[in-house]
């Protein structure tokens, strides 16, 4: 299990439901500045999150994190293993 720790970087709230972060994550409300944790599973930042675009939860993270709208840390049984970078290395190094 890898706990993802989600800042909202954005300058605005993210509210749940409101279609900023993916759909496996849109329960989490994150105030400005504020952050939020999510457990997940390693295979759900790699199964297709948007059938429309075929885009995985990581892939969306990411995109996130570019756009400015949010950081993340992402720990696997204790350990830091990424720090806002390619949600690849995540699913790379938690394997």
């Amino acid at each position: 299990m890898i706990t993802l720790n989600l800042t909202n970087t954005s300058g605005v709230a993210i509210v749940a439901g409101d279609g900023v972060l993916p759909r496996s994550l849109s329960h989490l409300s994150i105030g400005i500045g504020s952050n939020a944790n999510a457990v997940i599973q390693v295979g759900d930042l790699t199964k297709i999150e948007n059938q429309h675009t075929g885009f995985t939860m990581g892939e969306l993270l990411q995109s996130l994190k570019q756009r400015g709208k949010i950081a993340f840390t992402a720990t696997d049984d204790g350990l830091t293993i990424v720090t806002g970078s390619v949600p690849d290395q995540i699913v790379g190094n938690a394997a």
